[in-house]
């Protein structure tokens, strides 16, 4: 499970903005966001479990991020992981959006889930349980657990904060990074009333309604702000958690080596 909130075209500065959760098991193996060393030009964190991601971005642009839809009800036991996906997403050699044709035909095979994927000239939403894709028009979008921009307690309370935040005018770099994983750490829940019911027990429903998420065994692993300028300059900073608790921040920049700014194919 997983939130994640972007700006597309809304930003003066930065194009694309992404602030992400990534919500796991505490012991599963994972290993720290960087770039490949079998696909030297792929920036992500990498599951050593099942060997896919949850979010990525190639030196081309090309950016994908996934998140699970949430229906215990609908849970298919032995379903290959969701993390391939994004992979494949990534590495897919054509223009976008023929790596999502790509993984259409089997999706079903997959429990439930949101993707984002594209480049800045066109990012796509696909949903394997809608069974639909769309391309993503100038403007804040949130996922979590839900079909995108489902106004689930904590994606309403994070998707508002994340609009002001980059609304205002006077914050450098480095603070708007700040401000966003401060954003991101937010441990309120909320009460059950508020909330879905995704087959899970009233009480843990309530302690997942947060965007920041800590219980004995399952929690937040990490935080990704990733910042990508007019320029294609990219700033990918990964805050590490372990059981809750800051194990230290790494950033990756670099510069996107295509020409990918929107107003080059207007």
């Amino acid at each position: 499970m997983c939130t994640l909130v972007l700006s597309y075209l809304q930003h003066p500065d930065y194009p694309l903005i992404v602030a992400s959760n990534r919500d796991e098991f505490y012991d599963r193996p994972t290993e720290r966001a960087s770039f490949w060393r079998d696909h030297p030009n792929l920036l992500a964190g990498r599951d050593l479990q099942n060997g896919g991601t949850w979010l990525g971005i190639t030196k081309s642009g090309r950016f994908s991020a996934l998140t699970n839809v949430r229906d215990l009800h609908a849970i298919r036991t032995h379903a290959p992981s969701r993390g391939e996906l994004v992979l494949s997403t990534l590495l897919h050699p054509d223009p976008d959006p023929a790596a999502l044709h790509r993984i259409q035909p089997t999706a079903h095979l997959y429990n439930g889930f949101n993707l984002v994927t594209g480049t800045l000239r066109q990012l796509y939403y696909y949903s394997n349980v809608l069974n639909r894709s769309e391309p993503l028009h100038p403007g804040t979008y949130v996922m979590s657990n839900a079909f995108l921009n489902t106004p689930w307690p904590k994606s309403v309370k994070t998707k508002s904060r994340f609009e002001a935040l980059i609304q205002e005018e006077r914050l450098s770099s480095d603070d708007l990074s700040d401000k966003l994983f401060e954003l991101m750490s937010d441990r309120e829940t909320f009460p059950p009333e508020q909330l879905p019911d995704t087959g899970l027990s009233k009480e843990m429903e309530i302690r997942l309604s947060s965007t920041f998420i800590h219980t004995e065994n399952y929690g937040t692993r990490c935080t990704t702000i990733m910042k990508v300028d007019q320029n294609g300059h990219t700033i990918f900073s990964e805050k590490t958690y372990e059981q809750g608790q800051d194990a230290g921040t790494t950033t990756h920049e670099f510069l996107i080596s295509a020409n990918l700014s929107p107003d080059s194919t207007r």
